[in-house]
């Protein structure tokens, strides 16, 4: 499911990014000589449950679904932002069924095969476990012939925060990667 959303995004990227042409309007973008991130503004998801800085307000999409293997129901929340450049800042949180703690290493290396079977030709250039806000994770950098992905997985009990950014490989922002990861907060922790 994770793969077919960043996969639907990367789609969205590559696709129709030069197909269309944006009219001149009024987005409330920073004047010129201002730094774009300082027109950032902070989003709570709708659980209640976390904060982050994002360039543009989501948009929201929750699934529940069946796990094919398991057959155990998962809950899927998705906040999609885009900037007019069509760079995509993804925050996808599922719900593991049960209070029981999971395997963070079974988890991260199916994140992992799933944001590498993004793109034909994607290539692993880091991963790198550590530890988020008190909590298992792993960040991924991973190249393809036309996009960029960095993304960051945090396990936090029964719920998978999976934080992706997703650009054009020559337009990738190691900065907006950075603001967007360390402006991640849980709320009422």
């Amino acid at each position: 499911m994770i793969m077919a959303l960043v996969a639907a995004s990367y789609f969205l990227v590559v696709t129709y990014q030069s197909t269309y042409k944006i009219l001149p309007v009024d987005l409330n973008e920073p004047p010129p000589g201002q730094d774009p991130i300082e027109s950032w503004t902070e989003f709570t998801g709708n659980a209640d449950e976390f904060t982050v800085m994002l360039p543009t307000p989501p948009q929201y999409a929750n699934e529940k679904l069946k796990d094919p293997t398991t057959g155990e129901q998962r809950v899927y929340d998705m906040y999609v932002s885009e900037k007019l450049d069509g760079t995509l800042f993804m925050i996808t949180r599922i719900v593991y069924p049960g209070e029981s703690k999971l395997d963070s290493n079974a988890v991260f290396d199916q994140i992992k095969k799933e944001l590498m079977s993004m793109e034909e030709g994607a290539e692993l250039l880091s991963e790198v476990p550590a530890e988020f806000l008190g909590h298992p994770s792993t960040e991924y950098a991973i190249t393809g012939p036309s996009v960029r992905l960095q993304a960051k997985a945090i396990l936090e009990s029964n719920k998978l925060y999976l934080l992706t950014y997703v650009v054009n490989k020559d337009q990738f922002s190691s900065r907006e990667f950075a603001v967007f990861i360390d402006t991640f907060r849980f709320t009422n922790r």
